[in-house]
């Protein structure tokens, strides 16, 4: 009898189809990742036509409505891939850019983060760190957004930041590489490079002349200076607030000129104030939590690559000038 049992369950199972299904909330407009989608097995008589069964199928591909968790995906529920649709899916301060393909390879594929670097006869810089890759053209011109092998690909398009898009639209496609980053997209290529539009000639400018980019929870950082081997910057940092852990391809300094908090690097917490001076080694794990104060800090990177993240948030509006001082109106004479 048991093994009746088991031999029917077998065959249920068997009969089952296999379905791709949303693990989390999906906007219309956005690019579906891997970790986005679960498979499932159901009742072949409960599928809807068109319901995809490989994750690979949709991984990369742009929802064209909102999806709910534990959702089924339909093809009618994906936007086919053109410019408009791949422009729709651009995260906040990046721009597409084409970049066609001289040599193809077995990568990247959609959803891939890469660094694009040119080759020089000094080894090569950095045109732009972090790159996505949102779709591989074929030699018709068609876009193919789903995990697939771009090896047979005549162009990527790519999401990169808008401070560097001009430099990789217009870079030459024999002199470019891509470098594959890790799992996460904040995972620096081993090897940091420097940025091929840091600036070499000599600046001199004051204080008040740095362009101020803020985040959305508040945090400003004034650039000051970049260099091809440094940035320099004047961090300021909200009341209360905290830096996630982190790494950096480069080495980092800081002078914390006011506020207070613990840093945290390597797993060993350090309090820090006015006056004290940090050194964090390339790829160390770096966290920050804040006092109740802003802190201010100036901030070198030994390396510009960790500032270009700065070039995705906005930049701040003008302080408001304050009006002069009313002097007082004068007392009245006193009558002869």
């Amino acid at each position: 009898m048991l093994a009746l049992t088991l031999l029917s369950l077998v065959s249920w199972a068997q009969e089952q189809r296999s379905v791709v299904v949303t693990a989390k909330p999906v906007a219309a407009g956005a690019a579906i990742a891997r970790a986005d989608l679960y498979t499932a097995r159901l009742d072949p008589a409960l599928v809807p036509e068109g319901t995809f069964g490989d994750p690979s199928e949709v991984a990369g591909r742009i929802a064209r409505e909102p999806m709910l968790p534990h959702a089924l995906v339909r093809a009618e529920r994906l936007a086919e891939a053109d410019a408009s649709t791949l422009d729709a899916a651009l995260p906040s301060g990046f721009d597409r850019v084409r970049l066609p393909r001289i040599t193809p390879s077995a990568w990247p594929t959609a959803g891939d983060r890469i660094d694009v670097v040119r080759l020089g006869a000094d080894g090569g810089c950095l045109l732009s760190a972090g790159a996505r890759v949102l779709a591989a053209e074929d030699a018709d011109g068609d876009l193919h957004v789903a995990s697939t092998s771009a090896g047979t690909a005549a162009a990527l398009h790519l999401a990169v930041r808008r401070a560097d898009a001009g430099a990789v639209g217009s870079a030459e496609p024999e002199r470019v590489a891509l470098l594959m980053r890790g799992v996460s997209p904040d995972d620096p290529s081993e090897d940091a490079l420097v940025a091929c539009h840091a600036s070499a000639q000599p600046v001199v400018r004051r204080l008040e002349d740095g362009i101020v980019r803020m985040a959305p929870d508040g945090t400003n950082v004034k650039q000051l200076l970049r260099g091809r081997n440094a940035f320099l910057g004047e961090l300021r940092l909200p009341g209360g607030s905290r830096i996630p852990a982190h790494r950096d391809a480069t080495e980092e300094y800081l002078w914390v000129l006011e506020g207070k908090g613990t840093i945290t690097i390597d797993g060993t917490s350090h309090y820090v104030e006015p006056g004290s001076l940090v050194y964090m080694p390339a790829r160390a794990k770096v966290s920050y939590v804040n006092g109740p104060r802003t802190l201010v800090a100036l901030q070198v990177f030994a390396g510009p690559e960790p500032a270009a993240a700065y070039e995705e948030w906005g930049e701040a509006p003008p302080p408001v000038p304050r009006p002069p001082p009313v002097a007082p109106a004068p007392a009245p004479e006193d009558p002869p």
